[in-house]
């Protein structure tokens, strides 16, 4: 038995096993970071747009709204796609996954939750150690 775990664009009726966890936010995952540095554009004091690499990248809020997903070419899950693997090497050095944790720390601690559950059962059948809740 296994542990799979789903985009966030996988509607909670779709889910038949419990073997099944679905990813933060009600979108793929490059949508839910392309919203958050959308909504961190009303906040010119946020850390990651002061952050020297990001400086150093020429990666400001202007340039975030000039080069999103749309500037891709494709259907839109694959202009997500590219945009965010094209951005991932800066995303990581500017550390926008710890940000988001942090900003989003009630939806961190309930996938950690559910994450320690399904593991945890699917550890059971499996027989292999549990994670200590």
């Amino acid at each position: 038995t296994v542990l799979f775990i789903l985009d966030g664009d996988v509607a909670p009726s779709e889910i038949e096993f419990e073997n099944i966890l679905v990813l933060p936010g009600e979108t793929s995952p490059e949508m839910v970071f392309y919203n958050y540095l959308f909504d961190l554009t009303k906040n010119l004091e946020h850390e990651i747009w002061n952050n020297p690499t990001a400086k150093n990248n020429g990666f400001n809020i202007r340039h975030f709204l000039q080069s999103g997903p749309d500037c891709y070419e494709g259907k839109s899950r694959e202009q997500n796609k590219k945009w965010f693997n094209d951005y991932l090497p800066l995303f990581e050095s500017l550390r926008l996954f710890e940000y988001w944790a942090l900003d989003n720390n009630d939806v961190v601690d309930r996938f950690e939750k559910d994450f320690k559950e399904k593991f945890n059962k699917v550890a059971k059948i499996s027989s292999i150690p549990k994670i200590i809740i």
